[in-house]
């Protein structure tokens, strides 16, 4: 079963001008899966296989003259010997554009790579996890939201229906062995995952290095380390609070969230049938919709909104702040369906910061869109209203 993928154009677009295109995402992404899809006529090989990066390493100009068909050439971990990319250059000033196809990583090291490429000859596509927008395209987002928070938003969960549990566990075990150690120097992995499932259950939290590095046995340089590597990874991201204070004691540390709530359930040996009674459920459905925010921000080309959250020292709080065009929208996230206490908090802001614009709250109800007075109520599977409200 194959999936549309929102990047598609983009990645076409790019094959019909430029000799290479770069495909990078974060593992489990489905850029394999993509990248034979779109180039299913081109010749494919992975420098994951050591006899094939011995080769690539060597003699490059061989390997891919031997390795490349008559449509071109798929390289998937590219990463493994990115010198490749000097050898893939056009002879004579003429070249036929998409002729290579190469995937790798995420992250910065492999940007930074890439950087010197990008141009005449190279185009660059990102692929994140699924969004929800692209789970309804593909008529696979599921009704209730506590499966969406179980099974993640990993592409093989949905094309293979397997066991999830089984999946995740995989992934993790992978992302450690491989991703990890190649980029991490981390010594003890051991000692990492430790940190990775500390750092889940403060998943919705203000980041405090110091407990989160206590609670797992490293030093606080080393938590903060580990951090950066995990959102360069695109595990976790931190929130940023907004940066204007009006006045007020305001929270001034950024919130923990990981991309995948999927990847939370499994290092925290959730059960699906746990997740009604779990007590941070309210930290796994703020990932998954800010987490969408963020993939919505990244897919424009032009200038991005721009993403925080407020909260001062009497715990008065907004969710999710969209800065974008003069404008600052106040999104509340509710993960049941109690919106009402949002218009409380929105009056508040409002009137701390001066700005009176329209606020959004997201619930998991799966009614209607409804009109309050001074804000809208919208549920999880239909935010296309609040994407109108940015763009507006």
């Amino acid at each position: 079963m194959a999936l549309k993928r929102s990047i598609t154009f983009d990645i076409l677009e790019g094959a019909q001008e430029f000799l290479t295109v770069g495909l990078l995402g974060s593992r489990q992404s489905g850029k394999t899966t993509l990248s034979q899809l779109i180039f299913k006529d081109h010749a494919y090989v992975s420098l994951e296989d050591i006899e094939m990066r011995t080769a690539a390493t060597i003699e490059p100009r061989t390997f891919l003259n031997a390795n490349r068909n008559a449509s071109g050439l798929i390289i998937d971990n590219f990463h493994y010997v990115p010198e490749l990319l000097s050898y893939m250059q056009p002879k004579g000033g003429s070249h036929t554009p998409g002729t290579y196809i190469v995937c790798g990583p995420y992250n910065s090291s492999t940007l930074e790579f890439l950087t010197g490429y990008l141009g005449e000859t190279f185009s660059l596509s990102i692929l994140e996890s699924l969004s929800l927008h692209e789970l309804t395209d593909n008529y696979l987002l599921p009704h209730a939201l506590d499966v969406v928070l179980y099974r993640g938003l990993q592409p093989a969960v949905y094309m293979n229906d397997g066991d999830t549990k089984s999946h995740y566990k995989n992934f993790l075990s992978t992302y450690i062995d491989k991703d990890v150690r190649f980029y991490g120097q981390v010594d003890n992995v051991t000692t990492f995952h430790t940190f990775l499932t500390h750092c889940a259950q403060y998943n919705g939290h203000v980041l405090n290095i110091t407990t989160l590095a206590n609670e797992s046995g490293i030093s606080d340089h080393t938590a903060r380390r580990w951090i950066s590597l995990l959102e360069d990874h695109h595990i976790l991201f931190l929130l940023k609070p907004y940066h204007t204070d009006f006045g007020k004691r305001l929270i001034k540390s950024p919130k923990l969230y990981f991309y995948d709530p999927g990847v939370v359930c499994s290092l925290l040996k959730i059960e699906e049938h746990e997740l009604p009674k779990y007590r941070n459920k309210q930290g796994l459905f703020e990932s998954l919709i800010i987490g969408e925010l963020m993939k919505w921000t990244r897919q424009r080309k032009q200038k991005r909104p721009q993403l925080y959250f407020w909260r001062d020292k009497t715990e008065h709080e907004i969710d999710c702040l969209i800065e974008h065009d003069g404008k600052v929208i106040p999104v509340s996230l509710r993960g049941d369906q109690k919106t009402d206490a949002f218009s409380h908090d929105l009056k508040y802001w409002q009137k701390v910061s001066g700005l009176r614009d329209r606020g959004i709250c997201i619930s998991s109800s799966l009614g209607p869109p409804e009109e309050k007075e001074d804000h809208l109520d919208i549920g999880w599977r239909f935010m296309q209203p609040l994407f109108k409200s940015i763009q507006s």
